[in-house]
């Protein structure tokens, strides 16, 4: 979870998910980030070659911004 520790430290301007990344998924992150204070209003992107749609309502839900 080494992005998510990065972006405690420093808040980034904007952030890429993909819903598989290595060592956690974009969900997972996102739903931390969304949950924490210093990070919620972060930009988010979710690109993904996923065509599970019922995962990219779910982040779409859980409050990503744009999707790609």
């Amino acid at each position: 979870m080494a992005a998510y520790r990065s972006f405690c430290a420093e808040a980034p301007d904007l952030v890429i998910l993909d819903l598989q990344l290595a060592d956690v998924d974009g969900l997972s992150l996102l739903k931390l980030m969304r949950g924490n204070p210093d990070l919620e209003k972060v930009p988010t992107v979710l690109v993904t070659l996923s065509t599970n749609w019922n995962m990219v309502a779910i982040a779409l839900d859980a409050g990503v911004d744009h999707f790609l």
